[in-house]
């Protein structure tokens, strides 16, 4: 399974950062292209709920930034 932005290919400079409850980035890229499958530096992370924050990167574009929560469950 893989964290999907709808429509990113409209934002090619995108850059996705993942935190876990404490805080701590467990993942970041930037020209994001639907690739995260909930892994951080390849080991699987733990079941849990983590925050998202998508900066756009698009000037022409008001929002700036997307962000909200996924949970893993496996």
């Amino acid at each position: 399974e893989q964290f999907i932005i709808t429509n990113v290919e409209f934002y090619p400079q995108g850059r996705l950062q993942i935190f876990n409850r404490w805080g701590i980035k467990v993942f970041e890229t930037t020209k994001y292209d639907n690739s995260w499958t909930g892994k951080e530096n390849g080991k699987q992370l733990p079941n849990g709920v983590y925050y998202y924050v998508f900066e756009l990167n698009e000037p022409r574009v008001e929002l700036e930034k997307i962000s909200g929560q996924i949970s893993i469950l496996r």
